[in-house]
This record gives C-alpha cells, sequence and structure tokens, in this order.
C-alpha cells in the first residue's frame, strides 16, 4: 500500500509529465483501447497544458473513424466538467449544426448523442443530492447547479425508443 502522499499527483505534475505522455500515446496509435484510456484520463485530469489545448485534442477525437473512439471523446468532454464545453455538448446532444460539425458528419450518431445527453444532465461536479434534486425537478431549463432537466428529457427521447 502506497502513502497518501505518493497517491496524489499535483497540478504541476499533471501538466509537465501526465499530459504530454498522455497527448504522445494519442498521438503514437491508432489503437481505440489506448485512445480510450487516454481520452479518458485527460477529461478528468480536467486542466490545461501551456503547449496545447486539451479541450482541442479531444475534440478533434471526436471526428475519427472509430465509433468507440468518438463516443469516449463525447464522455471525455463531459468529464472535464467545464461550462465551455457545454455548448458542444448540447449540439451533439441535439445533432444540431455545430454538431455534426464537431463530429464531421453528417449526423450524430444516437450513442454519442446519449452520451452527450448524459454528460450534459449530470456534470461530473454534479454531486449525487444535486442528482437526485435535478431528476425531481420539473420544468426546470437549467436543473440544480449544473444538472440539466432538459438534457434529462433530451437523453430519454434519444434512448427510450430502444428499449422497447
Amino acid at each position: 500500500m502506497r502513502p497518501k502522499s505518493a497517491s496524489k499527483v499535483s497540478d504541476i505534475q499533471r501538466s509537465q509529465h501526465v499530459l504530454p505522455s498522455l497527448k504522445a500515446a494519442l498521438d503514437a496509435t491508432d489503437n481505440p483501447d489506448i485512445n480510450s484510456a487516454c481520452l479518458i484520463a485527460l477529461g478528468k485530469a480536467a486542466i490545461q497544458h501551456p503547449e496545447f489545448d486539451v479541450l482541442e485534442v479531444l475534440r478533434t477525437r471526436l471526428k475519427r473513424a472509430n465509433l468507440e473512439v468518438r463516443e469516449v471523446a463525447v464522455l471525455a468532454l463531459g468529464l472535464t466538467g467545464r461550462s465551455d464545453v457545454f455548448d458542444d455538448l448540447d449540439g451533439i446532444m441535439r445533432n444540431t449544426k455545430a454538431g455534426r460539425k464537431l463530429v464531421g458528419r453528417d449526423s450524430v450518431e444516437d450513442r454519442a448523442r446519449t452520451f452527450a445527453a448524459r454528460q450534459r444532465r449530470f456534470p461530473p461536479r454534479c454531486s449525487g443530492d444535486q442528482r437526485r434534486r435535478a431528476l425531481a425537478a420539473s420544468g426546470s431549463a437549467k436543473g440544480v447547479a449544473g444538472c440539466s432537466e432538459d438534457a434529462g428529457k433530451a437523453f430519454a427521447e434519444i434512448v427510450l425508443p430502444y428499449t422497447r
């Protein structure tokens, strides 16, 4: 078992060592498993790097040929918890012109739309209690503390037809 101090990585360590390593791994291979793992880690890091824009790294993966990589890129965008990705997630979720441009396709796949709706509805910084209150809220466009009721309705419109 590692001591507590060894298990924590500082923002400086993430910025100087972890982020460049993740980006290098992404750039070195098209393996979907490696790409997926790196994308999730980049999204969870939720910090910027002085030499490259993490959000742009994530956004470029939205146009990849592999569906799994595109879907994980959507999840990773949401994992950042940054408010400047909400418009991206909304565009993907609603299959708008902006969303289609982000994914580089004529239409956003339903699974990618579902992941965007999930991330938009329950941002990572949204606590379990806030999620429960957002689910109970009715008619609220913004939900509670970033937990979007509107996104929940879109999520239901996309997912429920496949469950019947």
